[in-house]
């Protein structure tokens, strides 16, 4: 889920959401921005397993869930020790599409976005 203005409340990040969007399953991840936040949220099966803010590399949720992937791709660990002058010379936004590539295992290029895609507002 991809949403580009926050005046819904950032929709795609409640908790409910992406419970459904996951649910009997699926998985579903989403990244917000705004000036001053950037966070990847992710859930499988109708449970929220993750939130991250690729930033500060802190978690919420249930860390230890990506804890192994995030590291094996030159995150810092939940303390904040670690991670590789790569990912770390990244800007936060660069850094949330690598958090984002771990948590789906799906890597995004610009072919990724194209084709059709289905978009409108949410009743949620």
């Amino acid at each position: 889920m991809l949403e580009v203005d926050g005046g819904t409340g950032w929709v795609g990040a409640r908790p409910d959401v992406l419970e459904t969007l996951s649910a009997n399953g699926g998985m579903a991840c989403t990244a917000i921005k705004n000036p001053n936040l950037e966070e990847v949220f992710y859930a499988a099966d109708g449970v929220i397993l993750v939130g991250f803010d690729p930033a500060t590399a802190r978690m919420g949720a249930s860390p230890a869930h990506l804890d192994r992937r995030l590291a094996a791709a030159g995150s810092p660990g939940p303390d904040g020790e670690g991670g590789t002058d790569d990912l770390l010379r990244l800007s936060p936004s660069e850094r949330t599409t690598v958090a984002m590539e771990v948590m789906v295992g799906i890597r995004l290029n610009a072919s990724t976005f194209a084709g059709p895609w289905a978009v409108g507002p949410s009743t949620r």
